[in-house]
């Protein structure tokens, strides 16, 4: 009945502390299996924890986008061509010859 009322509670937590909890369990998990199999080849994650990381790295991108938008930020603009290459171009000529040649053929 505890755990039933446990795993309730956990549900009605916020996301942020569901992901911890998760992670904190899979590390326990990890530990035990390194413990078990006597592993040297797992590094332990010392320090930051991957919720944490996640969390960091998603604040960054949107505090980049917020710059961006406000315009202390400028974007670096790709240069792109007004006319398609010769490569696109033949490439479109060949499929065109394909169907127009299947076409022709079901006839």
């Amino acid at each position: 009945m505890k755990e039933k009322r446990k795993r309730d509670m956990e549900k009605n937590l916020p996301r942020k502390q569901r992901r911890k909890l998760e992670a904190a369990r899979e590390k326990l998990e990890d530990d035990s299996e390194v413990l078990q199999g006597n592993d040297k080849s797992k590094k332990e994650n010392a320090g930051i924890s991957p919720v944490d990381l996640a969390y960091r790295r998603a604040k960054a991108v949107k505090a980049v986008k917020r710059a961006a938008d406000v315009g202390k930020i400028t974007r670096r603009v790709e240069k792109k061509s007004k006319h398609p290459s010769q490569k696109t171009q033949s490439r479109m000529e060949e499929m065109r010859e394909l169907f127009q040649s299947d076409r022709s053929e079901k006839k």
